[in-house]
C-alpha cells in the first residue's frame, strides 16, 4: 500500500473526528469574536429566561450527536472462530485486516473459500478439527442462518 493509499484511508477512518475539530475550532473563533457584542444583550432578564432553555436544549443535542459520531467511529465487535473474525451477522473478516470477506470459488485456489476484499488473499475455511467446510456450516455453528 503507498503512503497517499494510507493517508487517505486513515482520513476516511477518521472523517467525522476531523470534521468535529474542525467545527469545534470555529465555533471558538466565532464565540470570541461575538462574545463582547452578545454578553451585554443576554444580562437582561426577558431573554435570560428564554436563552436558558435553549442552551440547555442545545447542550443536550449536541452531547446526542456526539455520542452518535463516537458510535460511528467504534470498531465492530468480533468473535474468532474457525481462524476468522466474525461480526453479529456471522459476515466472516479478515484475520490480518479485519475487512470483510466473500464467499466463493476464486482464481488458484483449489475449491470454494474467503477472499478478503483489501489484502486480496484467498483463504479457506476449516472446522476446529481442520475439515474444510462452507460458510453456510460455518454460520449454522455460530448459531446464524
Amino acid at each position: 500500500m503507498s503512503f497517499l493509499d494510507t493517508i487517505k484511508d486513515k482520513l476516511a477512518e477518521q472523517g467525522a473526528a476531523i470534521a468535529t475539530g474542525a467545527m469545534t475550532g470555529l465555533l471558538i473563533v466565532v464565540g470570541n469574536a461575538l462574545a463582547p457584542e452578545v454578553i451585554p444583550i443576554l444580562s437582561s432578564p426577558a431573554l435570560q429566561k428564554a436563552v436558558v432553555p435553549i442552551l440547555a436544549i442545545s447542550l443536550i443535542v449536541n452531547c446526542l450527536l456526539f455520542y452518535w459520531i463516537w458510535s460511528l467511529n467504534q470498531k465492530p465487535k468480533f468473535r474468532t472462530r474457525f481462524g476468522f473474525y466474525w461480526d453479529s451477522d456471522a459476515q466472516p473478516h479478515c484475520p490480518a485486516c479485519e475487512s470483510p470477506m466473500q464467499w466463493g470459488e476464486w482464481a488458484g485456489t483449489h475449491g470454494p473459500g474467503l477472499l478478503c476484499g483489501k489484502c486480496k488473499d484467498a483463504r479457506y475455511l476449516a472446522d476446529d478439527a481442520g475439515k474444510e467446510m462452507s460458510i453456510e456450516a460455518a454460520r449454522i455453528a455460530l448459531g446464524k442462518k
